[in-house]
């Protein structure tokens, strides 16, 4: 039996779609992309006046340990049979040679309580070294631990801070506090975003440059003049757009949620007729 030519095969047959390449990602509307940029390496830790001092003076929690006690308490770190919140009073008190190399493997369970009070002492102390453990944290509690990420400036807390600029009600705040406190310091980490192909970092990141003040476009230069160029095109160009729940709620409530509060009719009263029946015993009249 002959082998069928292609023309006479089904499309999906001839040029299989799991042996095809992958489309690049489309990038926002009209938008310019500057390919290969790359977010400032490194983590910076910035404090504010006095601000180290006040977190490292936030009363831990559990505790008093005796100088006898450290390396058995450790083991209950490591296992995780220690209340989680005495888990970070641990670390925030324990003599280094102990904390630093239980910190490094700490990996708490999520929490949806303000953890951020625990935390604060452990990143005073350890600073960048409490960086991965502080993030995880926080994207899995915005509200309760995201707090302990203000003084982090790297890429992937700018990306987080921009993500829940745009799309996290209960962390907007935290997320707008954030640009106010870093400036023109975090344009640097946004532009690689802003000028990409990926639709929704693109258009947080974006957001995110057109909060803060100051000269964003010469801040943007540090990725050369073609992106701050571009930068200066998309924000005098693009219209701002609504954050989506500010959009929601300039919109109105929906017309179902508008007929759901409309007050039901009241139903029709009732008549009764006279009844016809003879009581027992009588004559009809």
């Amino acid at each position: 039996m002959k082998d069928a030519p292609p023309a006479a095969l089904p499309a999906n047959l001839v040029d299989p779609p799991w042996l095809r390449k992958p489309a690049a990602p489309r990038a926002a509307a009209g938008g310019t992309v500057v390919p290969g940029l790359e977010p400032p390496g490194g983590r910076r830790v910035v404090w504010a006046p006095g601000e180290r001092a006040e977190w490292a003076a936030a009363r831990p929690y559990g505790g008093p340990w005796a100088d006898g006690d450290w390396e058995r308490e450790a083991e209950e770190v490591r296992d995780g049979s220690m209340y989680l919140p005495s888990q970070a009073g641990f670390l925030a008190s324990a003599p280094e040679h102990i904390a630093r190399p239980l910190l490094a493997t700490w990996e708490p369970r999520k929490v949806t309580w303000d953890f951020a009070h625990s935390l604060k002492p452990i990143v005073a102390r350890f600073e960048d070294a409490a960086w991965d453990v502080s993030v995880r944290m926080a994207k899995a509690n915005p509200h309760g631990t995201g707090p302990v990420l203000l003084p982090f400036l790297g890429a992937d807390v700018a990306r987080l801070m921009a993500d829940w600029l745009y799309r996290l009600k209960s962390a907007r705040h935290l997320a707008r506090t954030w640009f106010a406190r870093h400036g023109l310091e975090a344009v640097p980490y946004l532009v690689p975003d802003a000028l990409g192909k990926r639709v929704g970092p693109r258009r947080n990141a974006l957001h995110a440059l057109r909060t803060i003040e100051g000269d964003v476009v010469e801040a943007a230069r540090v990725h050369g003049d073609e992106a701050a160029h571009a930068v200066a095109a998309l924000l005098a160009d693009e219209p701002e757009q609504a954050e989506p729940a500010q959009a929601a709620e300039a919109a109105g409530p929906s017309p179902l949620a508008a007929r759901s509060a409309r007050p039901s009719p009241s139903p029709a009263p009732r008549t009764t007729r006279p009844s016809r029946r003879t009581p027992t015993g009588g004559s009809p009249s």
